[in-house]
């Protein structure tokens, strides 16, 4: 009697893991995520009592790159159609937010150490940002044993620097002369002129420019599966571009700064006069047309379920990616499903050269699915396990 109720209780279980609970046919829903990290400071450092800032201690443990930061913010509005694995359509319209900066590490082992006689230290400060609202729509289908996705999208950029340029360099000889300059030139791309933003701009003539300036690409993936029930692999293309935006509204931001000072020491008697410097600054608007593309990837990704059921499965990624210099983003993403109704998942990616580390919750209800997901990062990766960078997404649809 024991062994058939056990044997029952299995079956049942079985039964359990195979009844999942089936897509939306129709589904509409909104997300928003947003991030922001640093490359050194994590939450125990700005949390306490004292900020303590030991800059030896930064000038050797920062590496090549310096202390940066990244900041993001993406939302996205879309509606779903679900009819199958031959029948997969969908719209949206996303806006995605992405910034950088960093300042060179040679500044903090100046600042730590004090300067070298007759040594010349330099570095550049990096920048990127980007602004873009995208419109589009999906199309999945099944073709042989193929698992096919295109999505085609307009994508509008609202702001875009434009290979911007900032560095410095500062010198002391021993004959006891001194040299410093700063130099930046920045060019702000934007769909309406910056200089007449408080001014006031109707809606219909900012929608007008934005579709004047749309530029078209492509993201697609392809799916099969290599072993029934344990594994399947694909090839993902994201952002493949077509027809590249353009934006000619351009302001400029140009400063300079030079200091030098002559043998102090020999020039006691007249100061002032061994002393020099010079600034110049400008806030400028013109046009010039340029074209801009949207960050690109291409790469592969897997989905393994030991168990031979979605209950438990790893999701291994490897991606190239292309903005402003070429980089390679790599994640492994752990997944316990319960029925679909509930899941969990722990992912650690190095994506966008940010390290990430992430926890992820999904509550479906049918009608009524809530995603949301927190997590640690940085571009450092011992960092990215010490809040040295926060993001967060939450996520809502709606469907039958």
């Amino acid at each position: 009697m024991k062994k058939t109720i056990t044997l029952l209780a299995l079956l049942s279980a079985a039964a359990l893991l195979t009844a999942r609970i089936p897509d939306r046919f129709v589904e509409t829903g909104l997300s928003v995520g947003v991030n922001g990290s640093n490359s050194y400071f994590g939450l125990g450092d700005i949390f306490t009592d004292t900020i303590v800032i030991d800059l030896n201690q930064m000038a050797t443990d920062l590496g090549d790159n310096g202390l940066t930061f990244n900041l993001g913010l993406n939302t996205s509005n879309f509606t779903n159609l679900n009819f199958g694995p031959r029948f997969k359509l969908g719209f949206f319209l996303n806006t995605e937010t992405f910034g950088s900066s960093s300042v060179p590490k040679s500044f903090f082992e100046l600042a730590a150490d004090g300067n070298s006689l007759n040594k010349t230290y330099t570095g550049d400060l990096n920048i990127l940002g980007d602004v873009f609202v995208e419109a589009g729509g999906y199309f999945g289908t099944k073709i042989s044993f193929l698992n096919v996705r295109f999505q085609p999208a307009l994508f509008m950029p609202l702001i875009h620097i434009e290979k911007p340029t900032a560095s410095y360099s500062f010198r002391t000889n021993s004959d006891g002369t001194l040299y410093a300059d700063v130099k930046a030139d920045i060019p702000i791309y934007s769909v309406i002129p910056l200089e007449n933003a408080d001014e006031g701009v109707s809606a219909s003539e900012v929608i007008n420019k934005l579709v004047a300036s749309s530029g078209l690409d492509f993201s697609g993936s392809a799916s099969m599966t290599l072993f029934p029930r344990i594994l399947d692999v694909g090839a993902r293309v994201k952002h493949l571009p077509l027809i590249p935006a353009r934006l000619s509204d351009r302001t400029r931001l140009q400063a300079t700064y030079t200091f030098n000072m002559d043998d102090l020491l020999g020039n006691m008697d007249n100061i002032n006069d061994a002393m020099n410097s010079d600034e110049d600054s400008s806030f400028t608007s013109d046009t010039k047309a340029i074209s801009v593309y949207r960050p690109f990837k291409f790469g592969f990704n897997a989905v393994y379920t030991p168990f031979g059921n979605p209950l438990v499965s790893l999701e291994p990624n490897l991606d190239l990616g292309v903005y402003a210099n070429v980089y390679v983003d790599v994640g492994l993403k752990a997944k316990l499903d319960l029925l679909n109704i509930f899941a969990v998942t722990l992912s650690t990616n190095y994506e966008d050269m940010v390290w990430k580390e992430q926890l992820g919750l999904m509550l479906n209800l049918r009608v009524l699915e809530l995603n949301f997901q927190v997590g640690s990062q940085s571009d450092d990766f011992v960092k990215s396990f010490a809040g040295a960078g926060l993001g967060a997404s939450l996520g809502l649809k709606l469907g039958f």
